[in-house]
């Protein structure tokens, strides 16, 4: 008996941000949530063998039986179609990667370790209101701007989810702060028409990264991160779109 004679729940545990009550997932049908509930709890804690943290070994047709629900006496399961549409659904909002192995597939959580990491959660109340989330198949009903301070989150959660394929931002630091309040505050002006100042210009630029071969690793062993991406000349070339020549 530990901690207040009260017994450990055995079998570990997932976090489940808040976020996923805003997300579109919620809109989704009720096979949507308990797949991806399910995933996450599939999911390896820490790598191990040839799974990394965030993965695990699955097929359709395990996923058809740990899906089913008891209706009286018979066993209700969803067809093999409607698990791939879930899937495809899921894989689109960048929330998985699956790549097919023999016998089955690998699924890759993607943002796993930002969101099963208990140090990344602010616990203050203004922090589950954001709508933004990496991990949630989100409602694009336009991207709330916030001209007058820096969404340093709502940012992160952005370069995080479309360009899932860099490094992720283990820690925010100051130095990394103060680098993406100056790109901010300069109001710098794509070619769209667009300010660094707006969430639609962030949202815009990194989706633009994405296309260059250059920037995400697919020429050289080079890969773009995002202290280099808010580095300032680095930023400028962006805009610029020297990197996406030739």
């Amino acid at each position: 008996m530990k901690g207040g004679d009260q017994e450990h729940i055995p079998g570990g545990f997932i976090l489940l941000s808040r976020k996923l009550l805003k997300s579109g997932i919620m809109e989704e049908s009720p096979l949507h949530l308990k797949l991806w509930i399910w995933m996450l709890m599939q999911a390896s804690f820490r790598d191990h063998g040839n799974l990394k943290r965030g993965q695990f070994f699955t097929s359709y047709k395990k996923m058809q039986k740990a899906m089913g629900r008891k209706i009286g006496w018979r066993t209700e399961k969803p067809t093999i179609n409607e698990l791939r549409g879930v899937m495809k659904t899921l894989r689109k909002a960048r929330m998985i990667h699956t790549m097919k192995v023999q016998h089955g597939t690998i699924v890759t959580v993607l943002n796993y370790d930002r969101y099963q990491t208990m140090e990344n959660y602010e616990f203050m109340h203004d922090s589950h209101n954001d709508s933004h989330n990496d991990h949630t198949i989100k409602r694009r009903k336009g991207i709330k701007n916030s001209k007058y301070s820096c969404p340093y989150n709502q940012i992160l959660d952005l370069y995080h989810e479309i360009l899932a394929e860099l490094p992720r931002v283990r820690k925010f630091t100051e130095h990394r702060r103060k680098m993406l309040l100056a790109r901010w505050n300069e109001k710098a002006k794509s070619e769209r028409g667009l300010y660094s100042n707006t969430l639609e210009f962030w949202e815009a630029l990194f989706k633009y990264i994405g296309q260059s071969d250059f920037l995400m690793g697919r020429k050289t062993d080079f890969r773009a991160n995002f202290e280099w991406i808010v580095t300032k000349r680095n930023f400028n070339k962006i805009i610029e779109g020297v990197y996406h020549r030739g």
